[in-house]
């Protein structure tokens, strides 16, 4: 046995100095994940090569009512119904054969007691020191309300839309662009198009040519945040080219799909309305000129038998 030398003997330490620091980067790293894993709502999982669960963070309880333990060598797919384990299975192989991580998945699962749980997994894929897939860490986050608060609301759109559709009212959205991206069937009527037909339309294709910067203008502006009248008439054309008064109700689509998308607007047919104060308007003109052309004095006078008017020949 030969004695070190002073460069081996500061190697050896240095050596072991480094081992010790990365020891204690070790444990420092799994004191903050454990930190992290205990302050999240969510549950941070771990499965192996055969995706059964090798780790559990303890928010599992919370969320399916097991224990990080009684988690340990099952797999996701013990906890679904059969007919959504098929659906995800399908899924979680395409993402090992590829390695691709998972992005997003919607998956209902059952719990403790019997009821239904909406998890948003998200993971990566690990790979062992030699390549090779090891598995795959991730986290599931509980949706169970949102899903239902979102069932809850395409319910009662739909009620409201069916309300709409029975009371004949026309109903518009469009995007951007002002391009249909979806009409009814009262607004189809309103314009003599089929369905059909309509989809294949644009709204300045429909509205007067004296009225489209107005009615683009608007539209601008209420994607813009800017200022725009909620109520205003238009012209618009039929199919059979035959102009029809409109009144629009527009606003901006602010839904979490379309945010500041398009507008969503309801229409109605005031042709009829308008041409009977067109006529009224005229037959009052008449009405006032044959008064002042008359010869004879003629005055206008309240309930009271105050006067309030007369014509020219009284004066």
């Amino acid at each position: 046995f030969e004695p070190w030398g002073e460069q081996q003997l500061a190697a050896v330490i240095e050596t072991a100095l480094y081992r010790h620091g990365q020891e204690n980067l070790l444990v420092e790293s799994e004191a903050r994940f454990r930190d992290i894993a205990l302050s999240t709502s969510d549950w941070i999982w771990e499965v192996d090569h055969q995706g059964c669960y090798a780790h559990c963070s303890e928010r599992v309880q919370d969320i399916l009512g097991y224990s990080p333990d009684e988690m340990i060598g099952k797999t996701p797919f013990d906890f679904m119904t059969p007919h959504e384990a098929d659906r995800v299975s399908v899924i979680f192989q395409e993402s090992i054969e590829k390695q691709l991580p998972i992005v997003d998945l919607e998956n209902w699962n059952v719990n403790r007691a019997g009821q239904m749980v909406c998890l948003l997994t998200n993971g990566v894929p690990i790979f062992s020191e030699h390549g090779a897939l090891a598995g795959y860490r991730g986290v599931d986050k509980d949706i169970t309300e949102r899903k239902q608060s979102e069932e809850v609301l395409k319910h009662s759109e739909k009620q409201y839309r069916e309300l709409v559709e029975k009371a004949g009212i026309a109903v518009l959205i469009d995007d951007r662009e002002g391009n249909i991206v979806y009409a009814n069937q009262a607004f189809a009527d309103l314009f003599g198009y089929t369905i059909e037909e309509i989809k294949q339309q644009s709204i300045a294709g429909m509205v007067h040519p004296d009225d489209v910067t107005l009615v683009q203008d608007y539209h601008k502006k209420r994607l813009s945040g800017g200022k725009a009248p909620p109520r205003y008439t238009c012209r618009g054309i039929r199919k059979d080219g035959t102009v029809r008064h409109i009144e629009v109700v527009s606003v901006a689509d602010r839904s979490e799909e379309r945010k500041n998308q398009g507008t969503f607007a309801y229409l109605w047919d005031i042709t009829d309305r308008v041409l009977a104060g067109e006529a009224l308007r005229i037959s009052d003109t008449k009405f006032s000129g044959t008064i002042e052309r008359s010869k004879d004095g003629i005055i206008f006078t309240d309930e009271e038998g105050l006067i309030v008017d007369w014509n020219q020949s009284m004066e």
